[in-house]
């Protein structure tokens, strides 16, 4: 007898219940998904602004002479 219990349909207000459940997690992991995307974009942004501006500092002559100087033996 305890199998039949088990057998029974589940009541509609809980199906509708999981169903509301099951939507809202797919909404919350989607918009995880998304935050982490413009995140990591926005981070992307920024080292590519650094690296840009590390290149033109760099480019510049500098007044004290070069940073590394190569001496050679031959």
């Amino acid at each position: 007898m305890e199998e039949d219990e088990w057998e029974e349909t589940p009541h509609p207000q809980r199906v509708t219940v999981r169903i509301l459940l099951v939507i809202a997690l797919i909404a919350a992991l989607i918009g995880a998904i998304r935050w982490a995307i413009n995140i990591t974009d926005a981070n992307a942004k920024q080292v590519s602004g650094n690296l840009l501006q590390i290149e033109k500092e760099l480019a510049k002559p500098s007044a004290q002479g070069p940073i590394v100087q190569i001496y050679s033996d031959r």
